[in-house]
């Protein structure tokens, strides 16, 4: 019997994942610059690799960490994909 108390394992992945609410709150400044379309457009991957990084279906690869951190004008640590993610630049 699962317990009650417990969060759905989805709901755990999407903690650890900020990209979505990085670009929610960037869309509430610039509405059609941060489209997940155009995110996606600009970071060089599809809708759907956005969207499972943001719904914590996939994380991105390391070497992608950096590009998405520009995108959203924050450090790489701020996205909160890994809790050792101190050098990467």
């Amino acid at each position: 019997m699962d317990d009650v108390n417990e969060p759905h394992p989805t709901a755990r992945r999407r903690d650890r994942n900020r990209i979505r609410q990085l670009r929610l709150i960037a869309k509430a400044r610039y509405p059609g610059a941060f489209s997940q379309v155009e995110v996606a457009r600009r970071l060089g991957v599809t809708v759907d690799t956005l969207r499972a990084w943001e719904g914590g279906r996939q994380r991105p690869w390391r070497k992608w960490w950096p590009r998405i951190a520009r995108e959203f004008g924050v450090r790489v640590e701020d996205l909160g994909l890994d809790d050792d993610a101190t050098t990467i630049t």
